[in-house]
């Protein structure tokens, strides 16, 4: 095999998620690049907390972004809806129409089955005493 084929095998196969895994492992293992960037007493600490806290908010980002998503989507079905429908439609490539029914479900599964389901199962397993000395279900939940 020469060195160009193999060169666009790699190439298929790596993707941002995986380089920014062997870079993980590379500065967790090696212990130059591990003191450099991990340590608390160096210059890079700042650049180094930064991205541990946005590494924190990732979650959260993640859900503003899809919100935003979803919401321009509703936006144009919406505005779709108008007797300008052709001038609108030309004006805003946003995507697809969202559906009711998307927004409908995410609603309940992400605020009223999943709360539910989670505090029943907490509240099942304390009151079997598979969970007995959490500090935090302390007040919370009645003994």
């Amino acid at each position: 095999m020469s060195l160009h084929r193999i060169w666009n095998h790699v190439k298929g196969v790596v993707n941002p998620p995986l380089i920014g895994g062997i870079a993980a492992i590379i500065v967790g293992v090696v212990p130059f690049p591990h003191k450099l960037i991990l340590s608390d007493n160096i210059p890079l600490a700042a650049i180094t907390n930064s991205i541990e806290m946005l590494g924190k908010l990732y979650t959260a980002l993640q859900m503003f972004v899809l919100g935003g998503q979803l919401y321009s989507k509703w936006q144009v079905s919406i505005l779709c809806t108008s007797s300008f429908r052709l001038i609108i439609t030309s004006l805003n490539h946003r995507g697809s129409k969202a559906d009711t029914g998307a927004f409908v479900l995410i609603f309940v599964w992400r605020f009223i089955a999943m709360p539910v389901a989670s505090i029943s199962t907490i509240y099942f397993l304390h009151s079997h005493n598979v969970i007995v000395s959490d500090p935090v279900l302390v007040s919370p939940l009645p003994y």
